[in-house]
């Protein structure tokens, strides 16, 4: 078929869609599936419906879940239930889009290579394939394990040839152990992508760093890590391409020959199954949990697996906990709520105790929110789920087990690639490292300080000299955003000890700590700086590690932290220097960061900086705000010698330079170039005329508790690669995990500017801090949200907008319901760009400080 047939047919089904407010009256247009917006009034009705029905996502604020129907009978029966319902626009136009590409993309003569429109997501082949290279390229670090089969592998007839089940154990073999163990689980529920792409790069991240990266490589050397990337690879085969909502796993015995055949995975497990409520023993519902417990060959093989790396620590009442010192921990990962949950979760809050470890898997869950930005709360917290795969590792063995309800943008359970890399894997990485390392005693461990920031004064040091290395101990990451009288805040407590651990592993017997000191004199601050020195004098050449670990004044020590410096003759080290000065005035510049070869230093006053290292050729690269950035190629250091690299940097001009002191009205800004608007609620951009950054001047907008979508739009700029956008703001926006209202930062380059782009992702300093709730005209998008009660500084590059001409917007948008605490303040706005420069002295030819 012609492609641009396929096209017209994809446009016209959709645009014969009706979207209507909540009602109880159904589209008068079209046949469905819609996905759909389904409004309760109390909890209650939330729960009823979620003992049978499929909920995607729970908007709490809002009062309403997301979920699917696939026709007007499946639309009218959400009105027995006494919701009201709308067609959720948002999620029609992405899947519009999702369908259009994925037809696209068959009709092409290439053949489909990936998951069409997400190249950034491996199919299960290319997973499978991912686990075969890894063993092949660390065969002594990580091991394929075949832990049984799909239900298509074991039935004829499916759509394939069915898969093997397969972990992957990582781990250092020539080390013996016993070692504690972590088992992470993803995509148990077919369409939901991100959760096995998570996994599979946690995987890459400890191989391809280990021996490089010192907290991956001891990770890997004294932790046993098993990951099942793809837990449900029949239906995910099937959600890849056929049926984007498939949920549950291939039986065909069971609403054979639908798109709604299988068992729901993570309602199949034997531990409590069909014993409370989230469930149902319809074949054809997506929450359908089998015909008996445990029925499924892939929820076996995973029981299986758990049961073979942690001992059964708990009795087997309700109210038998497992004790403090068990060790491990389960998760299993899904999307998409932007939760962490915990046990117990079979049965409503109201009609099942807590977990008897709830206090301690609580302190865990919020620690691990703290990483990621996620919401922590038991599994329960808003409806109950039967026969889940973190109750039966907790319920069984007393493990600590956790949900991951991975965060999404715009789409439900197929997020963006640029969302994937650029803020759902990066924050969820930080999760699952502090996951590995805390395993050995987690009911224990995850209430103790962590480390931030751990430095050194150099990566090479000749031997008998000191190196010098600093960081800062913090008893404070906790996301403490759900607490309860029942459930107050964790308790933090002041830094006691910081002990460093050189070329020993702490946790092995006989190892000898050496206590450091707090940068200010006295451990008595819940965030301690602290610093010592490493005498290597007698040290063997080569690599070395230090560790460190910080102790509360509750005697509980935290996880550790790792770097690696390395030792060497004077001989064998050259070094790299230079002064570095502006090009335009001859002046040295303090404060510019250089990075060569993964080594880091800094100017000083003089302008003068210096790199020692072993022989090596790289780039430098230099930077500064207020200069343009700097590459300089093949530098070399050599061995027993001193390479003199003097560097000139250009200046940034300002191509805009808005401190908004001239603008006493909004009207003064219009007249200068600026403008401003909406699409819905009140356009009230202002001019604060006494609360600015550097000065009382600011621009200003409120977060008025009903639906908002408002833009401050910059004047027009001729950009080029060097261009540099800067400016200062705070905010009290409603919302506080989950976030309701917030801001964004866009360009547009096309000549009417009406073709908006998103420039969080190029943030340098200061980016977006949160995920919004769907609920607003942006949607659950990246963004700037939450409370930042004292100004910040933002800092974008724009060369990839080089050759353009382009005008910068601050757009806000808010929810129907509940205002912010404070307005949204910009101020001291800039563009910097070279070529708005005059040339002091245009002599200069070359920039790298050599004629």
């Amino acid at each position: 078929m012609n492609t641009k047939v396929i096209t017209f047919i994809v446009l016209a089904f959709f645009s014969a869609l009706v979207f209507s407010e909540p009602t109880q009256q159904l589209p008068t247009k079209g046949t469905g599936p819609w996905i759909v917006n389904v409004y309760y009034k109390d909890l209650k009705q939330l729960q009823d419906y979620a003992n049978q029905g499929d909920v995607w996502k729970v908007e709490r604020k809002a009062k309403y879940f997301i979920t699917s129907v696939a026709n007007l009978h499946e639309y009218q029966q959400l009105f027995s239930y006494g919701f009201t319902v709308e067609v959720n626009q948002k999620q029609m136009e992405y899947k519009r889009e999702d369908d259009l590409r994925r037809i696209l993309d068959k009709s092409s003569s290439t053949g489909i290579k990936s998951i069409p429109g997400f190249v950034c997501e491996r199919t299960v082949e290319e997973t499978f394939a991912t686990i075969d290279s890894l063993v092949a390229t660390y065969p002594t670090l990580v091991t394929n394990i075949d832990v049984g089969d799909t239900w298509e592998k074991t039935h004829a007839g499916g759509q394939s040839n069915g898969y093997d089940l397969r972990v992957i154990k990582i781990t250092n073999s020539a080390i013996a152990g016993p070692k504690p163990k972590l088992f992470v689980t993803s995509s148990m529920h077919a369409r939901e992508l991100a959760p096995a792409e998570l996994n599979t790069r946690f995987a890459e991240y400890l191989l391809n760093n280990y021996g490089t990266d010192a907290d991956a490589t001891w990770i890997v050397d004294h932790r046993e890590v098993h990951l099942m990337l793809q837990a449900n690879p029949d239906g995910r085969k099937r959600a890849e391409s056929a049926d984007t909502n498939k949920r549950k796993n291939q039986n065909n015995n069971h609403c054979s020959g639908s798109n709604t055949r299988g068992i729901d995975m993570n309602r199949n497990f034997i531990w409590m199954w069909n014993q409370g409520s989230g469930s149902s023993g319809s074949v054809c519902n997506q929450t359908y949990r089998g015909p008996s417990a445990q029925s499924e060959s892939e929820n076996q093989a995973i029981d299986t697996h758990l049961k073979s790396l942690f001992i059964d620590a708990r009795g087997n009442n309700l109210a038998d906990a497992a004790p403090d010192t068990t060790t491990g921990v389960y998760i299993d990962i899904h999307s998409e709520a932007s939760l962490i949950l915990w046990p117990y979760g079979f049965d409503d809050p109201s009609v099942i105790p807590e977990a008897p470890n709830h206090d301690q898997l609580q302190t865990l869950g919020r620690k691990f929110g703290w990483y990621n930005g996620y919401f922590p709360e038991k599994s329960n917290e808003l409806y109950g789920a039967d026969g889940a795969a973190d109750d039966n590792a907790y319920g069984q063995l007393g493990v600590a087990a956790y949900t991951f309800e991975l965060g999404g943008d715009a789409a439900t359970f197929r997020p963006t690639c640029n969302y994937v890399d650029n803020t759902l894997v990066p924050d969820n990485l930080k999760a699952l490292i502090y996951a590995a390392k805390v395993v050995k005693t987690p009911y224990i461990t995850a209430s103790g300080p962590d480390v931030e920031a751990l430095g050194l004064s150099s990566d090479y040091v000749v031997a008998g000299t000191l190196v010098q290395l600093n960081g800062t101990a913090s008893d404070l990451h906790f996301n403490n955003t759900n607490t309860s009288v029942a459930h107050p805040a964790e308790m933090s407590q002041n830094i006691s000890t910081i002990e460093l651990f050189v070329d020993e592993f702490p946790e092995d017997a006989g190892s000898t700590p050496i206590n450091l000191s707090a940068t200010d004199g006295n451990f008595d601050a819940t965030v301690e700086a602290f610093s010592g020195s490493i005498d290597t004098t007698g040290f063997a050449l080569g690599q070395h590690v230090f560790y460190i670990q910080a102790t509360d004044v509750a005697g509980v020590t935290g996880v550790l932290y790792a770097r690696y410096f390395n030792v060497v003759n004077a001989a064998d080290l050259g070094t790299l220097s230079g002064t570095i000065t502006d090009a335009t005035t001859n002046l040295p510049i303090d404060a510019v960061m250089l990075n060569y070869n993964g080594l880091q230093a800094s100017s000083d006053a003089s302008g003068h900086y210096s790199f020692s290292s072993l022989a090596s050729t790289a780039d430098l690269m230099v930077s500064k705000q207020g200069y343009a950035s700097q590459a300089i190629g093949n530098v070399s250091i050599v061995a027993s010698q001193a390479t003199i690299q003097n560097i000139q940097l250009q200046p940034l001009c300002a191509l805009l330079d808005e401190s908004v002191e001239t603008f006493n009205v909004i009207a003064d800004a219009q007249t200068a170039g600026w403008s401003h608007g909406k699409s819905a609620g009140v356009d009230d951009w202002a001019i604060n005329l006494t609360n600015g950054n550097s000065a009382p001047h600011a621009f200003s907008t409120s977060d008025p508790g009903a639906t908002t979508d408002k833009w401050l739009i910059s004047p027009a700029m001729d950009l080029t690669a060097d261009s540099v956008l800067s400016f200062w703001h705070k905010f009290g926006f409603e919302g506080n995990s989950p976030y309701y209202d917030g801001g964004v930062l866009e360009i547009a380059t096309n000549a009417s500017f009406n073709n908006w782009v998103d420039l969080g992702n190029l943030s340098s300093v200061g980016g977006y801090n949160v995920t919004l709730n769907s609920g607003n005209p942006l949607g659950a998008v990246a963004a700037w949200g939450g409370s930042q009660s004292t100004f910040q500084k933002v800092e974008v590059a724009l060369s990839s907008f080089a050759g353009t001409t382009a005008k910068i917007r601050w757009r806000m948008a808010a929810d129907s319901t509940v205002g912010g605490t404070a307005p949204w303040i910009i101020d001291d706005i800039q563009v910097l760009d070279p070529s708005a420069c005059s040339a002091v002295n245009p002599d200069v030819l070359f920039l790298n400080g050599f004629e």
